[in-house]
Formats: structure tokens, sequence, C-alpha cells
């Protein structure tokens, strides 16, 4: 009995080996997919993050080539100037308003002296001369001039010493035009003039005359800038007295009432020389003409005789050269 129940059960478990079998084997095979499922996935994973990170470096350095760029692009246009950075160079070596100007120079003049129904005197005379100006571009414009001539002059008659000052201050307008390279001027002020003269006759005593005569000097002055460093002006001065007096040395006293003469002018050409870039100093040659006359007297005695005294004409031409400071 005992041997038929083993039996029977030993072919219980061969009969159900099979089935028991398949199911452990798909169980292992499950456990091994798994495991398989498992490693790729963490081979998978360790990629991605390995892709992960790769993508966040490329990232991280195409930021950071970005913002190399981006620097050098804003340094290069901090670097670089703007329009209107630029001009300001160039107004700062204009951007100094110069619009005071000192000249002194020398002068060397030809004259000729012309008494009226008398011989001629001829000579030459040299002097210096100071000017002082303010011309500021479509602005006021104010000027101080004073200039002194002295020397000898010879003629059929003898020897006729001259000794020349001249002052002026002139009021006006200063206009400018194409883009300030030309200037025109308009003016008027006041005149005095100083003429001393020591007559030394062949035959006789010495004389001395000393004319004070008052004027308006009325005229205007053109400028030209050609380039940065050299400009030519035209100038030309109206000069009518209003009140000519002549003394007479062996008239001790005596202060003779002359009549006045219109017709006096004066005319100049001056060349600028720049001799600094910021422009301050120069040098001014200026060959000029002028045309002057002194009235005959007008006193006479109480049986109106007149006096005598002719008027004289007076020819100068020469040049003055200054040296010139402008502020």
């Amino acid at each position: 009995m005992r041997k038929s129940l083993a039996v029977g059960c030993l072919l219980s478990l061969v009969c159900l080996h099979p089935v028991f079998g398949s199911a452990a084997e798909r169980s292992i095979e499950k456990t091994r997919y798994s495991a398989t499922a498992l490693g790729k996935s963490k081979h998978t994973l360790s990629r991605e993050i390995q892709y992960q990170d790769e993508a966040s470096d490329d990232e991280a350095l195409f930021q950071a080539d970005d913002e190399i760029a981006l620097n050098e692009d804003r340094l290069m246009v901090q670097n670089q100037p703007s329009a209107g950075a630029a001009q300001k160079p160039a107004m700062a070596q204009t951007s100094p308003m110069l619009n005071s100007r000192f000249q002194f120079g020398g002068n060397y003049t030809w004259v000729s002296i012309h008494p009226h129904e008398h011989t001629s005197f001829e000579g030459s005379l040299g002097g210096a001369q100071a000017i002082y100006e303010y011309r500021p571009l479509n602005r006021f414009y104010g000027a101080a001039k004073l200039a002194w001539r002295q020397g000898e002059t010879h003629g059929p008659a003898g020897e006729r010493s001259l000794l020349y000052i001249d002052a002026q201050e002139r009021l006006g307008y200063t206009f400018s035009f194409y883009n300030d390279d030309l200037l025109l001027t308009l003016f008027s002020g006041l005149g005095y003039r100083h003429l001393g003269q020591k007559l030394d006759p062949k035959h006789g005593d010495s004389i001395k005359f000393r004319y004070n005569e008052i004027y308006i000097p009325v005229g205007a002055i053109a400028d030209y800038a050609v380039n940065n460093w050299f400009a030519i002006g035209l100038g030309f001065t109206w000069m009518p007295q209003v009140y000519p007096t002549v003394n007479i040395e062996p008239l001790e006293g005596a202060r003779w009432i002359i009549e006045n003469e219109l017709a006096n002018f004066y005319v100049e050409m001056p060349f600028t020389f720049t001799l600094t870039d910021d422009k301050r100093w120069s040098i001014i040659v200026n060959p000029f003409y002028e045309y002057w006359k002194d009235g005959h007297t007008t006193a006479k005695t109480k049986r109106g005789v007149k006096l005598g005294l002719p008027g004289n004409t007076y020819n100068f031409g020469g040049v003055d050269v200054n040296f010139a400071y402008s502020f």
C-alpha cells in the first residue's frame, strides 16, 4: 500500500513538472528581463543625464560666447565716438571765442605835403601804432586806435619837419557771412589829429605850426579768411573835420580856426598771417593810403583882409607791420 502511494506521488510530480518548470522559467525570464530593463534604464538615464550635462555645457558655452560678443559690441560702441562726440574736438579747436585783439607795431610812411599855391615837400616818416578791437560776431563792435609818425621832408623852399599823432575811438556792429569766413564791420566814432610842423626856409626865420583837428570817422572794415592761417581785408574810413584849428609859434597864445575839410579818407588792405594753432598770435602787414587836407585860415582883420595862411594837402602812403594777440 505504501509503495503504491509513493509511486503515485512520484508520477504526479513527473506529470506536474512541465507546468511548474515553465512557470519557474517564466518567472526567471521576467526577473532577467526586469534586470535587463533596469540596467538599460540606468544606462539610458545616465546617457540622458550625460546628454543633458553636455547640452547644459553647450548652452552655457553659447551663453558665454554671446555675453563676450555682447560685451565686445558694447565696448566698441563705447569706444566709437558718436556724431556729437566727433564734433566736440573740432569745436574745441575753435570754441574759444577770441573776440578781442590787441595790435602793436611799427610803420614806414612816405609823405607829400603841398601848401596851396606853394612848392611841395616830400620825405619819409617812421613811427609806431597800437590798436585794440572788440569784435564779436553779429554783435557790438568797439575799438581804439593810436598812431604816431615823425620825420623830415624836403623841398625847393627848404625843410619841413612833421609830427603826426592820430587817435580814434570807434563804435559799430560786425556782421558775419559764409560760415563766419567773411566779416563786415560798420562803424563811426570820434577822432583827433595833431600835425606839428617846423618850417626852415632857405631864406628867413623858422616858423612852427601846430594843427589840432577833431573829426568824425565813418567807415567799414571787411575781412575774409582764405584758409586757417591767412586772411585778407579791406578798410575804408571817411574823416570829415568838425573843429580844426592851428597855432603859429611867433603869435603866442593865438589859435586860429581854419576851414573845415570834408574830403579826407583812409584806405587800408591788411594781410593777416596766423602764427599759432590756437589762432591767438598773428602778424598783420597793412599797406595803406591816406588823403588829408588842412583848410586855410578864416580870420580877417577889421578891414576884411585875410591873414593869408594857406591850406595844406597831404598824401600819405606806407605800410604798418603789427604783432597781434587775440583773446
